[in-house]
């Protein structure tokens, strides 16, 4: 019997522009965004053979979450909601996947490094 063995797999701080924002100045300039996407995996298969082909190709997941953020968003609650879904749609092998969105010098008087949104799929 094939035995299964979970990892947590990391991506930190993809950076990405695109033109999610609520005021038009931001959907028309764009915004710059931090994403950190975790996941659970079957690890196993890939260690033992040290094949890509065996893993969850962490390029396709940038990738996706790439195309994901060219969509016409005015809230990071919104787009980070459609990334999780595209994740389990295109990856339905990963689990417990948890994405957090921070938008960099976000549109207020004050000083702020950004806003941050963390949204779990289990």
């Amino acid at each position: 019997m094939p035995m299964n063995k979970k990892a947590r797999f990391q991506i930190h701080g993809l950076e990405l522009k695109a033109p999610i924002g609520w005021y038009a100045e931001e959907q028309e300039r764009g915004n710059t965004f931090l994403v950190d996407i975790a996941y659970d995996a079957d690890y196993l298969q890939a260690a033992q053979t040290d094949e890509l082909t065996h893993a969850v190709n962490y390029a396709e997941i940038c990738a996706l979450v790439e195309r994901v953020f060219q969509k016409k968003c005015r809230l990071i609650e919104q787009i980070a909601e459609l990334t999780v879904i595209a994740l389990r749609e295109e990856f339905p092998t990963i689990t417990n996947i948890s994405v957090t969105v921070k938008k960099i010098c976000p549109p207020v008087p004050q000083k702020v490094e950004g806003i941050s949104i963390t949204v779990n799929l289990t």
